[in-house]
């Protein structure tokens, strides 16, 4: 069984496949691609972004569905990033708010899916692909030598606006949230297992049939995700007064580079430590502001090289 729940793009004679095409199988298990088959590079421009609204949202008024999987549009490419031009067309602080709220709310939709969803990553996971990926249940990097995940927007001159700081912190501890958000670090799949960033790692021939495998679990078990909870020094530097020591580290660290005279790490740094004080739409609209408040300012994309 097929299902498209966006209306097929014309230009001129001509018709183009959805820019999100999605499928169900005969079990319920619903195929969320991010591109087409003919797309070989993948960003969120506004239209992208609206169309996966659309087919999340058309999930949701689907009763067989039982799981989702979320993937790129074939091999070596999930999304790298959101489109230059959708950065570019924001004018003023409002626009910019308004930008990560929409962005962020649609890929929200992962979590208030009643089933299970995976993200089944190979290629580029990153910036808003990433964002994307820590709202799903599951992550399973495919081993492919393309594949890389993080969270670099610090290095354009801006923070992450879509979740970011508050999904990755709240994920993997404060102090590792830190390290790879401050310096905007990718990482390949292993390390980024290592992290906590993704769950498994397999061969590239190998990802849907894990994404398909960690769905079932999630079934078998009647779960939407698996448990996740900080341990040891990652919980005890992020959700206790002992934070400060980890978010002073990092102040330090930062003082002594070049970082210190752009304030997209220094800002993101604090964003990352709000996710632990205060209550999470709270965190995510500080976020937002923030990113409304660097694209607008005189801190444009590419002015900044840390």
């Amino acid at each position: 069984m097929n299902v498209v729940t966006q209306p097929e793009a014309k230009t001129g004679s001509a018709t183009q496949l959805p820019l999100i095409p999605c499928s169900i199988d005969a079990h319920g298990i619903a195929l969320v691609r991010l591109g087409r088959a003919d797309e070989s590079v993948v960003t969120f421009t506004r239209e992208r972004l609206l169309a996966l609204g659309d087919v999340l949202r058309g999930l949701m008024q689907e009763s067989l569905v039982r799981g989702v999987i979320l993937t790129g549009p074939g091999p070596g490419m999930f999304c790298a990033d959101a489109d230059i031009n959708l950065i570019h067309s924001i004018r003023t602080v409002e626009e910019g708010i308004a930008a990560a709220k929409t962005g962020r709310e649609i890929f929200q939709l992962c979590q208030q899916l009643k089933v299970p969803v995976v993200a089944a990553i190979e290629g580029p996971c990153v910036g808003g692909g990433c964002e994307l990926a820590l709202f799903c249940d599951v992550r399973v990097a495919s081993e492919h030598p393309a594949t890389q995940i993080g969270l670099p927007e610090t290095k354009l001159g801006i923070v992450p606006g879509f979740g970011g700081t508050q999904n990755m912190a709240r994920l993997l501890g404060l102090p590792t949230a830190l390290d790879l958000i401050l310096a905007g670090k990718l990482l390949k799949p292993v390390p980024a297992k290592k992290k906590g960033l993704v769950d498994r790692t397999v061969p590239p021939e190998k990802l849907l049939a894990a994404a398909h495998a960690e769905l079932q679990k999630l079934l078998a078990k009647g779960k939407k995700a698996p448990r996740r909870k900080l341990r040891g020094g990652a919980y005890w530097l992020s959700k206790t007064p002992l934070r400060a020591i980890a978010a002073n580290a990092a102040r330090k660290q930062l003082a002594k580079g070049q970082a210190k005279f752009y304030p997209a790490p220094r800002l993101a740094l604090e964003l990352c430590v709000q996710a632990f004080t205060l209550p999470q739409d709270q965190g995510f609209a500080a976020e937002a502001r923030a990113l409304g408040d660097m694209i607008a300012s005189k801190e444009k994309i590419g002015r900044a090289h840390v």
